[in-house]
Order: structure tokens, then sequence, then C-alpha cells
């Protein structure tokens, strides 16, 4: 069975401070994460997408980040990178870690969500 779903959570930084947005994916099921949304209190960089099993989804870092102004958030739904072409898989017991730093200077409350479909195996 599958159904869309949308995983979410909050990862508070401090003013140029670094943080990390884990969503854990249970034993029974897979989650194919096709969309990244989020809102924020200021401005934000992710420096790094991967799983537990080491696969980065990016080549982002620090001086290479992807820039908060390019997902869709509530107030610029239009700013988005749109769907994945292929979408990242989670396999049942696998973690997606997805690394953040504020660029804003000061604290930054990150909501993020992952939307896509989850399976029951």
């Amino acid at each position: 069975m599958a159904q869309t779903f949308i995983a979410t959570g909050r990862v508070v930084l401090a003013g140029n401070g670094t943080g990390t947005f884990v969503y854990s994916v249970g034993s029974k099921e897979r989650f194919e994460i096709k969309r990244i949304i989020q809102t924020a209190t200021g401005a934000f960089s992710i420096t790094g997408i991967r799983d537990a099993h080491g696969n980065n989804y990016d080549n982002s870092s620090p001086t290479n980040p992807i820039l908060s102004s390019w997902l869709a958030s509530g107030a610029n739904p239009n700013n988005n990178l749109g769907d994945f072409p292929e979408p990242i898989v989670i396999q049942g017991g696998g973690t997606i870690y997805i690394d953040l730093l504020d660029t804003s200077t000061a604290g930054n409350t990150v909501d993020i969500g992952l939307i896509g479909t989850r399976h029951y195996d």
C-alpha cells in the first residue's frame, strides 16, 4: 500500500549556527521523497543531504550551499526546485539527514517538510 506523506520537523539554529533535520523511516516502510519545502524566521542554507548509509544526494557545502530561497515556502510558493527528477528513496529503518546553516546572523527556526510517497511493505 502507498500513500502521499509529508514528513515534518523543526530545527532551531543559533545565529550563524548549524543544525540537522533528521527523519527516520519505519522498519516496514519505504519513503520516496519528491520535494523539500520550508518556512523559516530567517535565511539559511542546506549544506548537505545524506542518508544513514553514507549516500549523498547533493554536492552542497558551506561554501557551495542550496539557498533557502530556492525552496518553496508559504511566503514564496513559486520559489522552488520543483519535484526531483527521481525521488530520494529511504528504505525501511533508514534515516535522512539535512544539514542546515543559518545565514541570517540571528537566531532562526527552520521548519522542513519532505513531500513524497510512503510505501508499506
